[in-house]
């Protein structure tokens, strides 16, 4: 299918087909509509973008931070703005020509199949994109790798983007907020990812009970793992139209603090208990085939090829003592840990207007960015981790 719609896509930007000059004509106009109507559709999502739920637009601008390579809506939206379908047409298939030169194939044959037939099956993939054009395998340093980016330690202060939702959206009245505590990347150390685990299960409960049941922010107040790109931490995001950002803000702080007295004060049997739920779940056997495939293809396709991480991370979650939960606690996301590594992605909504004046922030030392420039010119100078 892909050699057929490419041919039909050249043959409509070359001006040629077997039919003639007037069967060129209509394949190129018949191309030419559906690019239009594409890039229409584009449009209006890229434009309809930040009428989208806040914490939707929190999270875009989080791995606008995060990522250390990553283009924004508005770019987007600026090139298709220019152009049309009849101009997309040819810099289109020459584009997807190009990145079909150069190819690296990864198979996964999974299943009631036999080498010899997974040979097969790869051969007949591989022959399709041949005949694209691809000529040679893509090097080891062309392979696309999403790079996320280490956020700076404590001693220099806590990140923070913030947007003004209501310049945008004047009708929407709730701010959001999502602060992630970064801890490392996967695998670097498996009793502390463990020691992470056992605490983002834990902050689950404690957070919805504090935050949206108690305090009643919002109606979205949750806290659990963050993993992105191999990198993980704990995420807390709080949604609703009584508080500005950085009221939320303190309010997590609170609750943060809040929470490591309750990891502390647990009883023994009730830390294991806890301990022991985890590791049921995560010792379960696969009850579909495309269980056990989906997590054999995340490491081909991450290229860390670590095909017995599950077992590993079993036996590490087994080992994990609330000494550990606490450790990691103090190091990496309480307020002055030598670790913590904090990242706050706030939109600001139309009711926080009324109550951003009289609302207390925390005495955190914090870096505010606001435009793409200064999220673009504040990653530059971190490093970064890729997966594979």
């Amino acid at each position: 299918r892909l050699r057929s719609l490419l041919g039909e896509l050249t043959e409509a930007a070359g001006g040629s087909a077997a039919g003639g000059a007037d069967a060129a004509d209509e394949l190129r106009e018949y191309w030419a509509e559906r690019l239009e109507t594409q890039r229409e559709l584009l449009l209006r999502s890229y434009e309809n973008f930040f009428k989208e739920d806040p914490l939707d637009v929190v999270d875009y601008h989080l791995r606008q931070v995060l990522l250390a390579n990553m283009w924004h809506i508005s770019e987007y939206k600026h090139v298709l703005d220019g152009t049309d379908g009849e101009q997309l047409l040819r810099p289109l298939t020459t584009d997807v020509s190009a990145a079909l030169s150069k190819l690296r194939l990864e198979v996964l044959a999974h299943g009631n199949v036999v080498p010899k037939e997974a040979r097969e099956m790869a051969e007949v993939i591989t022959s399709s994109f041949v005949g694209e054009g691809a000529s040679e395998p893509l090097p080891d340093a062309e392979l696309p790798r999403n790079s996320v980016v280490l956020l700076p330690p404590e001693p220099e202060g806590a990140t923070v983007f913030e947007f003004d939702l209501e310049a945008v959206n004047p009708v929407e009245e709730n701010s959001a907020i999502s602060n992630l505590y970064q801890v490392g990347p996967v695998g670097e150390d498996l009793r502390r990812d463990a020691s992470l685990y056992v605490l983002a299960h834990l902050a689950d409960h404690s957070a919805f009970e504090q935050l949206r049941t108690k305090e009643q922010l919002g109606y979205v107040a949750s806290a659990g793992l963050h993993r992105f790109y191999g990198v993980d931490g704990l995420m807390v995001s709080v949604q609703g139209p009584r508080l500005p950002p950085a009221g939320l803000d303190a309010r997590i702080e609170a609750w943060l603090a809040r929470f490591r007295g309750e990891v502390e004060a647990m009883s023994a049997e009730a830390f294991a208990q806890n301990v022991d739920a985890l590791v049921h779940v995560r010792s379960q056997r696969d009850k579909k085939l495309a269980q056990e495939v989906g997590r054999h293809w995340e490491e081909i396709v991450k290229r860390t090829y670590r095909f017995d991480r599950l077992k590993a991370e079993v036996a590490a979650l087994r080992e994990v003592t609330r000494g550990d939960v606490l450790a990691l606690f103090d190091r990496h996301l309480a307020m002055g840990g030598e670790l913590r590594r904090k990242l706050s992605s706030r939109v600001t909504g139309a009711a926080a207007r009324k109550s951003r004046a009289e609302t207390p922030a925390t005495s955190e030392k914090v870096r505010v960015l606001r435009t793409l420039e200064e999220v673009r010119n504040f990653k530059q100078a971190l490093p970064t981790h890729s997966e594979g």
